[in-house]
């Protein structure tokens, strides 16, 4: 069975431990040293509640960073895209439908 995603999935390996974040899905973490078969979801266990915690802030902060830097390079090429002869955003080639 092939599983698929709409959302991007993050993995962060600290140590022995590996957490997985997945939009719409329950966060996982798995300590890979006494459950090298990923069969014990610790996400939800208070032990862990503030490594999970720091982990999901890690990932928000840095999911904030890239859209932020997206959002820059996007308006840097759109105000050139404005200088001169004002260029489409998209590539469209253009047909002459007189020429085919």
């Amino acid at each position: 069975m092939v599983s698929t995603t709409r959302e991007p999935i993050l993995m962060i390996p600290l140590g022995n431990f590996k957490f997985v974040h997945a939009p719409g899905d329950p966060d996982q973490l798995f300590n890979l040293s006494n459950d090298p078969q990923e069969l014990t979801n610790l996400a939800d266990s208070l032990v862990h509640s503030e490594m999970v915690a720091a982990l999901r802030q890690e990932i928000a902060d840095q999911v904030h960073e890239d859209v932020l830097w997206s959002q820059r390079r996007r308006r840097l090429v759109a105000r050139s895209l404005m200088k001169g002869k004002i260029t489409s955003w998209d590539f469209q080639p253009m047909v002459d439908a007189s020429q085919q």
